[in-house]
């Protein structure tokens, strides 16, 4: 299995997203993210699927906050931050 951390320093849209810190922290702490930081529950359970890349919980993770409006209007903002 290769190393998680190294496909996501890899990564050139998180190279991107590393230079807008202040950004992300004004997307983090707007309504919509303390929203999704609630539905995400217990951290340990993303940092472990994270350290052990088990693609299959992220990408599950992921679908289920998609699915709100919230999760809808904060992937928008990412993505138009990845695009300045």
């Amino acid at each position: 299995m290769s190393n998680p951390k190294n496909s996501f320093s890899d990564n050139p849209n998180l190279k991107k997203l590393s230079g807008k810190q202040q950004e992300l922290g004004e997307l983090a702490a707007s309504a919509d993210g303390q929203k999704i930081r609630q539905l995400l529950g217990d951290e340990q359970v993303i940092k472990y699927a994270v350290e052990n890349g088990d693609t299959s919980t992220l990408q599950g993770i992921l679908k289920d906050i998609l699915r709100t409006d919230e999760g809808k209007r904060l992937a928008a903002k990412l993505n138009d931050l990845l695009n300045k």
